[in-house]
This record gives structure tokens, C-alpha cells and sequence, in this order.
């Protein structure tokens, strides 16, 4: 028996510095933010939002105004930052941010910038700056429409040129691209001498156009499939290279880096080369991790390696049927990502490794994917550089760690055994034990990230009923291992009564509700109804259980 899964192996770097961060320090903003101009779509609520340079990610930083709309925010960032100001869009109950925008501008750690910002009842803005970075910003929004008087746009081309790309176009669209950045820096130069402007806003614009290119030619390769070996020694030569300290806080910049790992992520299996996994490759995985296995699930896997005093064929299927089939996705899931790793490890250019690495892991880690990585975190001390953000991500991983594998079970987490339960009355005779209270239903699973990111909200909502006749039930579904389930219950805390269904019950709870989702809520009343209901965080659930409680 094997399992199958693609990988390829290619180097496609040059060598470079290591990454160089700065360690974090805060920024305050303070000033006054006022919305004159009425939206039905909008809300009144701002927010600051920023690319984190490693995770790739957008950080936001909600604006909390006074009823004269001043406010004052502080957040930690590592060097200088471009930042965008995101207004709030109405989703139902909810306020969305990073969905609408509204300006851009750069803050750095040290003095105290004001920034005020006015949505007039035209629909037009004004924004000032005093203090930090002020001068820049000031100039900002003046350089962006003479650029745009000099060539109609503050963009190097029209999208729609890249939208009609075809395959065996992209050495003409770099063609084109080269040039109109060879303009775009030529006006810049002129422009910023003339006016004897802000020396960090010329650098910063020039990078904006700089790394403009970079990413779109990464998005035409993509889109053209066709290869350029000597893109990142082309970079270098327009002055935008991979690393590039200057850089760190661009809002371009951190965009092409975002580009560019999606790209090698890629081409990581692009090839297509069939790669064969021993079936006792999956033994060996399973009993160095893990460890819960008890000491008869051991010598099975012992006894199916064993070369001498080989299994029977009834072990071996036993072990099919039992082991195979709830690890098998798990442990390819492991061999890619540990592919993806070595590739992205392979290569020769140390920033890509340094960040890279970082962020591929850091990506698993907020998946709760601590069973895919466990194995690669010795490999990663080795490889990356020490810098604050390598120390932060294995700070980060062992408070993971200790708290999947190392928290107790509170003693207000129940967990009933559900292997003697009926499957074809599987909630019918979980209910009846809880009949005559309102019961919030949580179907979740240990892979879920949704559902894990909603436990935080759930805790919240339970603090809202102690001592009142609700139960919190969570039903975990089509997940691999008790153990894994029982850890996780441990670590996020999760008080209430819980079931770890098989996979026959699990399909049976999907079939009796309909569930082709999870995180998946249900709150059932007092005689037995059951309804759909909302998650842990919304206020209509509160109402709800509320309401059903005074029934």
C-alpha cells in the first residue's frame, strides 16, 4: 500500500543578505476624524490597516472616536509604515473594515503625528497632517495629481493590458512596463527637485513605481505560464530587490513579497512529478507523533515494521481499517507541507528563507496545524537568522505547544463517552439527558480554524449564562484523534459537555440537519425544538437564549 502525492525540486535564487528587522516599537497617532457626507453602506467607524512585513497579512487598528470625533491610537510596528485609512462597510449587524478605503499615509515610531481627516457632504475628503512625518504626508496627495495630470493615472498601465495577456506576451509586456517606469521615474526626479520636496517621499514614491513593476510582472508570469530565470538579477537592476530594507514598511513592496511567495508556493508542485510514499512511511510518522497511542496501538505499529517476525494479513488490515484511513490526509498533508518547506528552504537567497520560512509556518501555526510542523521546527532554528521575528514566531509556537499538549482540563468540560450511543437516534438520546434546558449546539472539529477562532466568543457567551438552566454542548465532528480533541478542549478552555463522534455519527448529524458547514450553531428549547441559531459573538444569540430561558 502507498500513498501518492506531486512535488518538484528546483532552485530558482541568487544569493542575498539576511533579513534585517527592526524590533518593535509603537506609533501613536492622535486627531480627528468626521464624516459629514451620508452612506447607507457606510458606517461612522474608521480604522488604520497595514501589511505586516512576515506574515503577509493586513493588521487592523480600530479608531475609537468621542462624540467630537478626536481620538488617539498607539500600536506597535516594526520600523516605518505606509498605512491606509479604512472605513467601516455594513454587513447585517456587523461592521467589515479593509474593504473600503479612503486615503494612504506613512507613520513612523517617535514623535506623535496628528492626523485629521474630513468626509465633506460632497463626497470629497481633506486630510491634514501636523507633527511626525508630516511633511511628507502633507505633499503627498500634490505629487499624486501632478503625476496623474502628467500622465493621466498614478498607475505605470492599464489593467486591462494585463487582463488581455496571452501566452508568449510577456517579454513585450515587460518591454512596455520597463519603459513606462523609466518615465514615471524620470517625472519623479523633475518634479521632486523642482519643488525641493520631502527626501523620504521621493524614495518612497520611486519604490512605489519600482515594485509596481515587480508585482505585475510576477502576476504575467503567472497568467502567460511562461518562465524568466533571470527576474529576480532584473529586479536588483530597476533598484527593486528582494531585500530591501528601505522598503520594509511600502505598502508595494510588502504587496510584491506577497506576490512572490504565493509564487513559489506554486511552483512548489507545478511539475507534477508523482512522488510515492511507502505505506510503512505512515507507520513510522504515526508512532513518532503520536504519542498518545497506547502501548498495544504501539506494538501494532511495531509489528507491522517488523521485517522478521512479519503482521498477518489481518493485523495489516486491522490496521488499515482502524489507522489508515483516519491518518492518511493528515500525514500527506504533512509530506507537502515539509515539501513545501525544503523547497523554499533550498533556496540559496537567505531573505527568502528568512521570511519566507517564517511565514509558512506562521500560517500553519494560526491553522492550528501543530501536527504538519512539529517535525520542521529543529530544521527552522538551524536555517533562519536570528531576528526579532523569528524569535517571536517560537515564542508564539511553544505557547501553542503547551497549550495544545500541555493544558489541564478544567473540570467544568464533561466529556461523555459517545461510542455506545445509537447512530440512527444519535441526538435524540444526546438531548434527552439535557431536557427542560435551553441548549446551544456547537458542531465543530479539531481542524476547523473558524470554529477554534469562535471559542474565544463562545467562553463570552457562556460567561453571559452561569448559573442559568443553559447547557453548551459541542458535537466534534469527522476529526482524526480523541486525544488531539481532548487537548484542544484543554487549551481553549472549552466548559461544557462534549462528544467526540466517529465518523458513521458524524455523517448521521450531517444527514439529520442538513450540516455541509462548520462551524455550525443550533439552540434547542426546553421541550426539544431545535432552530438554527448564530454564533457565540452575536447579539441575536444572546436575544435568543434570553428569550427561550424566560419561556
Amino acid at each position: 500500500m502507498c500513498l501518492t502525492a506531486f512535488g518538484q525540486s528546483k532552485d530558482r535564487s541568487i544569493p542575498s543578505t539576511k533579513l534585517s528587522i527592526e524590533a518593535q516599537k509603537n506609533i501613536t497617532i492622535t486627531g480627528n476624524i468626521k464624516q459629514f457626507a451620508k452612506n447607507e453602506g457606510l458606517a461612522d467607524q474608521y480604522a488604520f490597516q497595514y501589511i505586516d512585513l512576515i506574515t503577509g497579512k493586513d493588521v487592523i487598528i480600530p479608531i475609537s472616536k468621542d462624540s467630537m470625533g478626536n481620538y488617539s491610537v498607539t500600536f506597535p510596528v516594526n520600523g516605518y509604515q505606509e498605512i491606509q485609512l479604512t472605513q467601516g462597510v455594513k454587513s447585517g449587524d456587523d461592521i467589515r473594515f479593509g474593504l473600503y478605503f479612503t486615503g494612504r499615509f506613512f507613520a513612523k515610531p517617535g514623535d506623535v503625528m496628528d492626523f485629521d481627516f474630513k468626509r465633506l457632504e460632497d463626497y470629497t475628503s481633506k486630510q491634514t497632517f501636523k507633527g511626525n512625518m508630516a511633511n511628507a504626508n502633507n505633499q503627498q496627495d500634490e505629487y499624486y495629481n501632478s503625476l496623474r495630470e502628467a500622465q493621466g493615472s498614478t498607475d505605470l498601465f492599464s489593467f486591462d493590458s494585463l487582463d488581455s495577456l496571452k501566452p508568449g506576451g510577456y517579454i513585450q509586456f515587460k518591454q512596455s512596463l520597463t519603459a513606462q517606469l523609466k518615465k514615471v521615474l524620470d517625472f519623479n526626479a523633475k518634479y521632486f527637485s523642482a519643488l525641493n520636496a520631502d527626501p523620504f517621499l521621493k524614495a518612497q514614491s520611486d519604490l512605489e513605481s519600482k515594485y509596481f513593476v515587480a508585482s505585475h510582472l510576477l502576476m504575467a508570469l503567472l497568467k502567460t505560464k511562461e518562465k524568466d530565470p533571470n527576474l529576480l538579477q532584473f529586479l536588483d537592476s530597476i533598484g527593486a530587490p528582494l531585500n530591501n530594507q528601505k522598503a520594509f514598511g511600502n505598502f508595494r513592496y510588502k504587496s510584491f513579497l506577497n506576490s512572490y511567495y504565493q509564487f513559489l508556493e506554486r511552483e512548489t508542485f507545478a511539475s507534477g512529478k508523482e512522488v510515492t510514499i511507502l505505506f510503512t512511511d505512515l507507520v513510522r510518522y504515526l508512532l513518532k507523533e503520536h504519542i498518545e497511542f497506547s502501548e498495544d496501538e504501539k506494538a501494532l505499529c511495531r509489528k507491522i515494521l517488523d521485517t522478521v517476525n512479519k503482521a498477518s494479513e489481518a493485523d495489516r488490515q486491522y490496521f488499515i481499517n482502524t489507522y489508515s484511513t483516519r491518518f492518511d490526509q493528515e500525514y500527506l498533508m504533512t509530506f507537502k507541507t515539509k515539501a513545501t518547506f525544503d523547497q523554499i528552504a533550498s533556496n540559496k537567497n537567505r531573505f527568502v528563507k528568512d521570511v519566507f520560512l517564517t511565514r509558512f509556518l506562521r500560517e500553519r501555526l494560526d491553522k492550528n496545524q501543530l501536527v504538519n510542523i512539529n517535525s520542521l521546527i529543529s530544521n527552522y532554528k538551524s536555517i533562519v537568522s536570528d531576528n526579532p521575528v523569528k524569535k517571536l514566531f517560537l515564542k508564539d509556537y511553544q505557547l501553542a505547544y503547551d497549550r495544545l499538549y500541555k493544558s489541564k482540563l478544567s473540570a467544568k468540560s464533561v466529556l461523555n463517552d459517545a461510542k455506545k450511543l445509537p447512530p440512527d437516534a444519535l441526538v435524540k438520546t444526546i438531548l434527552e439527558k439535557y431536557k427542560g434546558k435551553v441548549v446551544y449546539l456547537d458542531v465543530w472539529a479539531t481542524w476547523c480554524v473558524p470554529c477554534l477562532s469562535e471559542m474565544a466568543n463562545s467562553k463570552k457567551l457562556r460567561n453571559q449564562f452561569i448559573d442559568k438552566d443553559v447547557i453548551f454542548l459541542y458535537l466534534c465532528i469527522s476529526s482524526p484523534t480523541e486525544s488531539t480533541w481532548q487537548n484542544l478542549i484543554a487549551g481553549h478552555n472549552i466548559e461544557g459537555e462534549h462528544y467526540f463522534l466517529n465518523n458513521a455519527q458524524s455523517a448521521e448529524l450531517g444527514r439529520e440537519f442538513n450540516i455541509s458547514f462548520i462551524p455550525r450553531y443550533l439552540i434547542i428549547d426546553k421541550e426539544g425544538k431545535v432552530a438554527n441559531a448564530e454564533g457565540p459573538s452575536s447579539a441575536k444569540t444572546v436575544a435568543e437564549i434570553g428569550a427561550l430561558l424566560l419561556k
